[in-house]
């Protein structure tokens, strides 16, 4: 007989999709706060006069 908990599960079942979702979102989250500080960090340290000359 397999030993189970009060809710029917095994003792240490992983919840791979749990973890894959919670990994998701933290991913996201820096990548969102990481992309704002860079931008910040890029306008702070804009050098007047030397920009991306781009064809419209």
């Amino acid at each position: 007989m397999e030993a189970t908990t009060s809710d029917g599960r095994k003792p240490f079942a992983f919840d791979f999709v749990g973890v894959y979702l919670a990994v998701a979102v933290v991913y996201l989250v820096m990548v969102f706060a990481l992309d704002a500080l860079l931008k910040l960090l890029e306008r702070k340290t804009k050098i007047p006069g030397i920009d991306i000359e781009t064809q419209q």
